[in-house]
């Protein structure tokens, strides 16, 4: 039992990644990709499959005749990519009119492409802190994005582990991958991703103790 708790905390930081040349947009900005803090967007390790990156947009767009600023919330962004090809990140639209009326109503408004092929996405505004500067600590607020959902990276798939327990609990079984993990495992890697980087040293020096 000790070698399967010992396996399944590993587990969550399993992934074949690569580095990945990304050519981002003028204004367009990358904070995270797959939970981690992008330091700077020369040395992005994507993995080979699901990959979710946290894009910010500030700069000029098209108002008529003439260019105005604008500064976009941060967008929670799932791309499956299939190579480690270079990436290329954009607006969907350089028109104010057209950004500013995506983002109101949540729509995406990031294109991403590798080898000149448009990626599939799913796009979401990245919920904001209840403060006067709601998008001050945007680390923090990914943090607590993916620990509300119970997401973890996992060998190119992204897992929303809170969504399959409650399948489970409803027995609704969406495929064999979470009808052969049972709600113990699964609650452990909810808890396993909520810990902060302590608790999990910690953790893994009880793992250690008990062999």
């Amino acid at each position: 039992m000790k070698y399967a708790v010992l396996a399944l905390a590993l587990s969550v930081f399993s992934a074949s990644s690569y580095a990945s040349l990304v050519e981002l947009a003028q204004g367009v900005e990358i904070h995270a990709v797959n939970g981690e803090k992008v330091k700077n967007a020369e040395d992005i390790h994507l993995v080979q499959g699901q990959n979710q990156l946290v894009l910010s947009f500030g700069g000029k767009l098209i108002d008529g005749g003439k260019k105005e600023h604008y500064s976009a919330p941060p967008y929670v962004v799932v791309a499956d990519l299939s190579s480690a090809n270079e990436t290329e990140i954009t607006l969907n639209s350089k028109r104010l009119s057209t950004i500013t009326k995506s983002v109101k109503s949540g729509l995406p408004i990031f294109e991403i492409t590798q080898e000149g092929a448009d990626m599939p996405t799913s796009q979401e505004i990245l919920p904001p802190d209840d403060t006067f500067l709601p998008y001050a600590n945007i680390e923090k607020l990914v943090k607590e994005y993916n620990q509300e959902r119970g997401l973890i990276f996992e060998s190119g798939t992204i897992r929303e582990l809170k969504k399959e327990l409650d399948q489970l609990d409803s027995n609704q079984v969406p495929n064999a991958e979470v009808k052969a993990e049972s709600e113990a495992s699964l609650q452990l890697k909810i808890w396993y991703t909520r810990a902060s980087t302590e608790e999990k040293q910690e953790f893994r020096r009880w793992m250690i103790d008990q062999e």
